[in-house]
């Protein structure tokens, strides 16, 4: 209905806020995998939206295949669930979004909304860039000093079917700094202009596809992707950025150009991968990530048994086209890695469960270790990721028997160390197993002969720098962080969590902040997420917030209360763990 057409006869009215939201290049998604799309539609519909808006005190009015229609009775609640929508979406389900704020009288009919009130939304939406929230001057009125926003004013526009033009203005959530300006104020990475590459070639290997539509089976081309980057790494004369940067491009409808441009590559690897029965068909691609050009291309038609010659096959195929010698004339491998495809499938399912960050898939994660360790009892990767399963089952708060979990890590580590291995891996398992158990200074020691040995294979430096952090070493925590993420163009979640809890301990309140929502924007449903806010806004002052923040939380977790804070804190100092929950209790976590 337009603002000029006459309204039904006895119609409900009442003013309104309206959000009206719109996936970006839903066709082409549609187009490029109509299942996939629809699925992760709906479990964004189901998932994050119904609760997001739930909230925010809003009603979902109607859903219409790649958009939404929502209705709410504040104009500053519809303004706090699209800052947060546009925050959730991408890392929730991979989807961009345009949305179109108003405030304005609307008609009701049968639970519908209707009107100019609605329209105007309508159009907003259509004005907005992807990712982004366009808003009326009139809603922008209502929100003006109660939501913290930078508005960018786009001048008068004639929006269709609209009479009158329309100020229309563009909003961001306000922060004098942002989670990736606070990053870049810790110099955690030099600035690089894109493609201004280093004197090696740069490298980075998009999520490998999965073509066999078949339950659970994305783990294995994820699993391909994982092994390449990490023997492709070891390659003398090429940089290949981590597993982080580039599987934060799954599902997005992105070219390899594009993709090259935003890491800063100058190659992409990309491919697919297709099983049937004991058959595996692997196609790869090799693509000049400045000009597009194809610089390889191959398939190979193995048997699944075969795996581990195609990464071998591929790698070196790479190294010819690039024209990079290998540092010893064959593919190295990792150490405690595995030469069997079943055991190593079996971990690779337990990766995928292990990251994220849910008591059940830490439970579905330590199985399917143990499958692969009895695979393959040479499986060293294997036993120790199987051993960090109860140690964040303890640490997270999931366990029923902490010291029964910490224990078991603690043998685990006795017997590996005890009979000769000593990677990387274990010893950052080692490091914050002694954390736990209270020996600061063995921790602390364990922890520096971690970084010397190299990363985790999952973790990077970052157990490390947990025990620095929990031990008071603060400067050689970030100067662990500083080293874990500086050639990673997307940093890992674990290490911004950690940045925000140094940075309000260092006082550092508003990179803190930055870096607290940052985290809890990524990580959904992280009961982590809210504490480390609310904890970085009552720690800086800004009280409202961090009562807010922990209102949210509570929402969540009703029965959660600062003993059990505090028992999965373990500090050196206990002063450093009063002062903090201090902070929460004024927050609102009772004890």
């Amino acid at each position: 209905m337009t603002n000029t057409e006459a309204e039904p006869k006895g119609e409900r009215r009442r003013l309104a806020a309206i959000l009206v939201a719109d996936v970006v290049g839903y066709s082409s998604l549609m187009e490029r995998d109509e299942d996939g799309t629809l699925r992760r539609i709906g479990m964004w519909r189901d998932e994050v939206m119904a609760p997001l808006v739930a909230r925010h005190h809003g009603r979902v009015v109607k859903t219409m295949g790649d958009g939404a229609l929502v209705e709410f009775a504040s104009a500053v609640d519809a303004t706090r669930a699209a800052l947060d929508w546009q925050s959730a979406a991408v890392n929730s389900a991979g989807l961009q979004f345009r949305i179109g704020l108003n405030v304005g009288d609307v008609i009701v009919e049968d639970e519908d909304v209707f009107g100019t009130g609605v329209n105007v939304a309508a159009r907003l939406e259509e004005a907005a860039d992807p990712g982004g929230i366009c808003i009326s001057a009139d809603m922008l009125g209502h929100i003006r000093g109660r939501v913290e926003i930078e508005a960018t004013d786009l001048g008068a526009m004639q929006l269709k079917n609209i009479g009158a033009p329309v100020q229309v203005f563009a909003i961001a959530r306000r922060s004098s700094v942002t989670g990736q300006d606070a990053l870049s104020a810790m110099q955690l990475r030099p600035p690089r202009p894109p493609l201004d590459l280093p004197p090696h070639p740069v490298l980075t290997v998009l999520p490998f596809l999965s073509m066999t539509r078949v339950a659970d089976q994305d783990y294995f081309a994820d699993g391909l992707s994982e092994d390449l980057i990490t023997a492709l790494s070891y390659l003398r004369g090429l940089t290949v950025l981590s597993r982080t940067s580039s599987f934060a491009f799954r599902d997005r409808s992105v070219t390899a150009t594009e993709v090259a441009n935003r890491l800063g590559a100058g190659y992409v690897l990309e491919g697919s991968v297709r099983s049937s029965g004991d058959r595996l068909r692997v196609t790869a691609q090799l693509i000049d990530g400045v000009t597009g050009a194809h610089v390889w291309a191959e398939r190979y038609d193995r048997l699944l048994s075969d795996v581990f010659a195609i990464q071998d096959e591929i790698a070196q195929a790479i190294v010819l086209a690039m024209q990079v010698q290998l540092s010893d004339g064959e593919l190295a491998h990792s150490p405690g890695g595995t030469g069997k495809y079943e055991a190593w499938a079996a971990f690779h399912q337990g990766v995928i469960a292990h990251l994220t960050y849910t008591a059940e898939d830490n439970l579905r994660a330590r199985r399917l270790y143990a499958r692969a360790a009895v695979l393959d009892p040479e499986f060293v990767d294997a036993r120790v990721f199987g051993a960090w399963t109860h140690w964040q089952h303890a640490r997270s708060g999931f366990s029923k028997d902490r010291a029964a979990d910490f224990a078991e890590c603690r043998s685990v580590v006795k017997e590996l160390r005890n009979s000769g291995v000593d990677t990387a891996n274990l010893r950052h398992l080692d490091a914050v197993t002694w954390l736990m158990e209270g020996d600061y200074d063995t921790a602390i020691s364990t922890a520096q002969a971690a970084v010397r040995a190299g990363k985790s294979r999952l973790f990077g430096n970052t157990p490390a720098a947990i025990v620095f952090i929990y031990c008071g070493r603060y400067d050689a925590a970030i100067d662990v962080l500083r080293e874990t993420i500086r050639s990673v163009p997307a940093t890992p979640n674990d290490t911004i969590y950690n940045l925000a809890m140094v940075s309000s301990l260092t006082g550092a309140h508003e990179r803190a902040i930055a870096l607290a929502e940052e985290y809890k924007r990524r990580v959904q449903g992280d009961l982590y997420g809210w504490t480390t806010l609310a904890f970085a806004c009552g720690a800086a002052g800004v009280t409202d917030r961090a009562r807010e923040t922990m209102l949210e939380f509570r929402e969540l977790y009703p029965d959660y209360r600062l003993s059990d804070f505090a028992a999965h804190e373990p500090f050196r100092d206990p002063r450093t763990l009063d002062s903090i929950l201090a902070v929460m209790r004024a927050a609102g976590l009772p004890d």
